[in-house]
C-alpha cells in the first residue's frame, strides 16, 4: 500500500454504519498522508467507539520533549503480523478507518504511475495501533499502522507489493473487529488474504495531491 487515503464525503453506507455503533465522526474532510497526523482513527475503549487524532506511522520515539516519527522502522503498513512489533497490537490494539479513496502505485522500470482508487459506498480499512503517553504529564498520542496481506489478484494491476485488508461496512463485523481481545474467528477471511469488499473506479494520476485523470478510469469490482 503507498501512502494516502481519505475519506472526502461520507456515504450513507458509511453513515449508517456509524449510527449504528453510535459513533461521531470529524464534520471535515479527512485526508491521510504517511508520517502525518490523521483525524479519524477508530479505536473502542471501556465499550465506546470513538474517532481520535493518531499518527500514520506505528513506531515513533521521543525527542526534543515530544513524540517524533522513527524514520529507523517503517511503519506505515503492517504486514506480517507475527512479527513483534505487532504481535500484540493485532490481538488487543485493533482499529480502522474510514475511506471514500485510496492512492496506490505501480513501478514499472524507471517509471512510477501513480493511481487514485475512488468508491461510490466508501470502505473501512484495518488497522493496529499504539498508545504513547508523555513521560511528564502523561497525554496521549496514537500512532496507527494499515494492516497490509499478499496482494489480491485484481488489486495486484496497480499494487504489486501487498494489498490493504478492507473490512465491511457491517455494524457486527466492525465491533467484532475493534474489541480488545483476540480476532473472532467469524474474520479471519478478512485477514488471511485482502478481500475486496466494494467496487472502485481506478483512474491514472499525475500525483495524488492533484489527483487530475490521465486518461478514463477503470472498473475494479469487488470479490
Amino acid at each position: 500500500m503507498c501512502g494516502y487515503f481519505a475519506n472526502l464525503t461520507p456515504t450513507k453506507e458509511i453513515i449508517e454504519v456509524s449510527n449504528q455503533l453510535n459513533l461521531q465522526l470529524p464534520n471535515e474532510p479527512a485526508r491521510a498522508y504517511q508520517r502525518q497526523n490523521f483525524n479519524a482513527l477508530i479505536t473502542k475503549d471501556n465499550e465506546q467507539i470513538e474517532a481520535q487524532q493518531a499518527m500514520w506511522w506505528y513506531a515513533l520515539k521521543f525527542e526534543h520533549n515530544e513524540f517524533k516519527v522513527d524514520n529507523r522502522i517503517t511503519s506505515f503498513n503492517a504486514r506480517d503480523l507475527n512479527k513483534p512489533l505487532w504481535k500484540d497490537a493485532f490481538e488487543l490494539r485493533r482499529g480502522l478507518v474510514f475511506a471514500t479513496e485510496i492512492g496506490e502505485g505501480q513501478t514499472t522500470g524507471k517509471h512510477n504511475q501513480q493511481y487514485l482508487m475512488q468508491s461510490k459506498t466508501g470502505f473501512a480499512l484495518g488497522c493496529v495501533y499504539q498508545n504513547w503517553y508523555h513521560p511528564i504529564d502523561s497525554t496521549l498520542m496514537r500512532s496507527f499502522a494499515v494492516i497490509t496481506r499478499e496482494p489480491n489478484p485484481k488489486y495486484a494491476q496497480y499494487h504489486k507489493k501487498s494489498t490493504p485488508i478492507f473490512l465491511p461496512l457491517e455494524a457486527e463485523v466492525l465491533d467484532k473487529w475493534l474489541s480488545p481481545e483476540p480476532l473472532d474467528d467469524s474474520l479471519n477471511r478478512y485477514t488471511e488474504q485482502a478481500v475486496l469488499t466494494c467496487d472502485f473506479e481506478v483512474m491514472p494520476v499525475q500525483t495524488y495531491q492533484q489527483m487530475e485523470s490521465l486518461l478514463p478510469g477503470f472498473e475494479m469490482l469487488r470479490d
